[in-house]
């Protein structure tokens, strides 16, 4: 009997000494998590499976304001063994198809055994100037591999970028640290104002393959993904609002787990994770960039 009742008192006792002692035991949890994905930072090259697989590619347009979608892989096909620079121009003459605000290629591929969705724009939405010079930044196909994923390891993805070796600056360290994992998808139906739950996780297993391999949503190519092509392209009714929870990380002024969260609605907006963007922009301004659009 004795025993028995000691597990709720050992159990409360745990619960007190984490109430009052929470920024303790979190900071150590968080410490040694972080110990943990330094680690396997040096080890990636035994766990990736670096073959990539294309599934589709379809290009996207409009034309007198209804939207045409077109396979257009065969395109892509003699550059599945070499770098490809891809050419917007040359695939619009290649297509006949003029060119319209929304144009845009979406592959489907598989890579390290997963599938994901990548979007290409003509930088239309998110471009960077450095003085009066636009930042010029190369999309190539294939759109991912090993040497892509080593140059995201060490934070040379993005050359337009100088090379900053500080751990807190790290693009690779915080999106596959705190911001890695979807927690939650969530829509939100704005005619009747309720929650409805993904509970078969369909949503999440759709924005699972559009956040990508980098867990950036495109942010870091420049290639960021407009908040209505979700609708458009996926057939969501415009009536809801996309809730996504990601990451999970420790807040700084209450000492709880939080998630980042990012709120999709049918507008012109590009998907922003809060916490890569804010990093996003500090790099802009240490860099001397300027988004061309703001």
């Amino acid at each position: 009997m004795l025993s028995i009742l000691s597990v709720p008192v050992i159990l409360a006792g745990g619960y007190c000494y984490y109430k009052f002692n929470k920024k303790k035991v979190v900071e150590k949890a968080l410490d040694m998590y972080a110990s943990i994905v330094v680690y396997s930072k040096d080890k990636f090259n035994f766990t990736i499976d670096d073959m990539f697989s294309c599934n589709h590619v379809n290009l996207i347009h409009y034309y007198n304001g209804e939207r045409k979608e077109e396979a257009i892989k065969s395109y892509f096909d003699d550059a599945e063994k070499h770098y490809k620079v891809i050419n917007f121009e040359d695939i619009l003459n290649q297509y006949e198809i003029k060119y319209d605000d929304h144009f845009r290629i979406l592959f489907s591929y598989n890579y390290d055994n997963k599938d994901y969705f990548h979007y290409l724009n003509n930088y239309q939405i998110l471009s960077l100037v450095n003085g009066d010079d636009e930042v010029d930044v190369l999309n190539t196909y294939p759109i991912m591999d090993k040497n892509k994923f080593e140059m995201f390891k060490n934070n040379k993805l993005n050359n337009y970028f100088n090379e900053e070796e500080h751990i807190n600056d790290s693009f690779y360290i915080l999106l596959n640290g705190d911001l890695k994992h979807l927690e939650t998808v969530k829509l939100f139906n704005k005619e009747t104002d309720e929650y409805e739950v993904d509970t078969d996780d369909k949503l999440k297993e759709l924005f699972n393959k559009l956040k990508g391999p980098f867990n950036d949503w495109g942010l870091l190519s420049l290639n960021v993904i407009r908040n209505r092509w979700i609708f458009d392209d996926f057939n969501i009714d415009k009536k809801y609002k996309i809730i996504i929870k990601q990451g999970l990380y420790l807040n700084e002024n209450t000492f709880d787990l939080e998630s980042d969260i990012i709120e999709i609605e049918y507008n012109e907006d590009f998907i922003k994770l809060p916490t890569l963007y804010k990093l996003f922009q500090k790099k802009l301004k240490n860099n001397s960039l300027k988004l061309k659009n703001n």
